[in-house]
C-alpha cells in the first residue's frame, strides 16, 4: 500500500504511514500534510450529514487540523484544533 500523502510504502495492515505518520484509514479526505522534520502537520475537511427526528436532514463541514510528533520511531498527537465551515441547515 502507499500512502496518500507521501507515497510512501507501507505495511498492508498499517494505519498511519511509517514516514510521514499520516493516517492510512480513509475517514476523511486529506488536504495537506506539512512535514518539519520528526513533527507533521495534517489538515482535512469533515462532512457530517444529520438525519433530524422531526423530519429532514442537514449538513456540516468541519476543517480539522492535528499536530503529530515523531518520538522513538511512533508518531504521537500532540493537539489539535477544528472550525466549523459549514453550520448544519435543516433541509426538507
Amino acid at each position: 500500500m502507499n500512502c496518500p500523502a507521501c507515497h510512501a510504502d507501507a505495511p498492508s495492515d498499517a494505519q498511519f504511514c511509517p514516514k510521514c505518520g499520516a493516517s492510512l484509514v480513509a475517514s476523511a479526505p486529506l488536504t495537506a500534510v506539512e512535514m518539519f522534520k520528526d513533527v507533521a502537520i495534517v489538515h482535512y475537511r469533515v462532512t457530517a450529514i444529520y438525519e433530524f427526528k422531526e423530519g429532514g436532514t442537514g449538513k456540516q463541514v468541519a476543517r480539522i487540523t492535528h499536530t503529530w510528533r515523531r518520538t522513538n520511531g511512533s508518531w504521537l498527537i500532540i493537539g489539535g484544533m477544528s472550525v466549523i465551515e459549514q453550520a448544519a441547515k435543516k433541509e426538507p
